[in-house]
Parts: structure tokens; C-alpha cells; sequence
């Protein structure tokens, strides 16, 4: 197994998604910023900040890629996205969106050197939806793997 700890001749990931324990032993909600020292970030860590990254980020918003981000995203913001059905939907496509941009990414040797198999995703699965209709919220609780073998629940916040 290929696992995250030289990082000569490779791009590194500074931490914007709060830590995850590792071995997990809790969902953990992926809080995002920077907070404290900024750190590097690895293994399934790196993989579920990337794949929160293109799900949080609206289409269009990233000037340099146009394309990347989520319909999930757009779908909260402009509120069409009400109800569990629709949600599973939704996230169903941008989840998918966002496999095959990260799979994109790790094909890309050239410019990210070759990946290691604790930050190449092979799976994301929806777990669970909650809808706070008073608080205006959407929380997706997602279990996230990786090539290694390792996994992660965790749960998206979204407004």
C-alpha cells in the first residue's frame, strides 16, 4: 500500500476542513476555514477536504475552472433544493461530478506528481439527510473511502 508520508516533488494540501480523527471513531462535521497553525493535510483527510471542496463550491465561482463545483450547492443557495427526494438526487449528480473531477485530478501526474492510494477516493455513499427548516439548514452525512481501505463519516453542513 502507497500511503501519504513523502511529499519530496509533490504538491501538499495545507488543512481547511476541520481534523478528523484517525482511525475514526465518530462522525465528525466538516467544518470549514483555517483555524489555528496552519498544517498539512493527508490521507483520507486530504480526500474528504477535496471532495467538501467541490461540493460546497458553486459553479461558476472559480474563476481559472468555471466548471468545477456543484449543482448541489447552486440548489441550496437558491433554495429548490426542499425536500429529501430532490436531495438525494441532487447530491447523486454532484457527487458524481465531483468523483470524476477528483479522479481527473489524480490522472494528472504531471502537474500533482502520482497519487498515493490513502488520497485517491473510491467511494463517497450518502448516509443520511437532515433538513432544518427553522434554521434554514441542510446537513448530508456522507461516508467517504479511500484506495487504502480507510473510511470516513462525516457530515456536510450546508445553507
Amino acid at each position: 500500500m502507497n500511503k501519504s508520508t513523502n511529499y519530496t516533488g509533490r504538491q501538499s494540501d495545507l488543512c481547511f476542513v476541520t481534523d478528523i480523527d484517525n482511525p475514526v471513531t465518530e462522525v465528525t462535521q466538516a467544518g470549514l476555514g483555517i483555524t489555528g497553525s496552519p498544517k498539512r493535510v493527508t490521507g483520507i483527510q486530504k480526500v474528504l477536504q477535496r471532495y467538501v471542496n467541490l461540493m460546497t463550491t458553486r459553479v461558476g465561482t472559480i474563476e481559472f475552472a468555471p466548471s468545477l463545483g456543484s449543482i448541489l450547492a447552486d440548489s441550496v443557495h437558491n433554495g429548490t433544493a426542499s425536500n429529501k427526494s430532490y436531495l438525494n438526487h441532487i447530491f447523486a449528480v454532484a457527487s458524481a461530478d465531483a468523483l470524476d473531477a477528483m479522479v481527473a485530478d489524480d490522472a494528472n501526474t504531471d502537474a500533482y506528481g502520482e497519487p498515493l492510494d490513502d488520497e485517491v477516493i473510491v467511494s463517497a455513499d450518502l448516509v443520511d439527510i437532515i433538513i432544518d427548516y427553522g434554521a434554514s439548514t441542510i446537513s448530508l452525512e456522507v461516508d467517504i473511502a479511500n484506495q487504502a481501505g480507510e473510511s470516513a463519516e462525516f457530515i456536510i453542513p450546508m445553507r
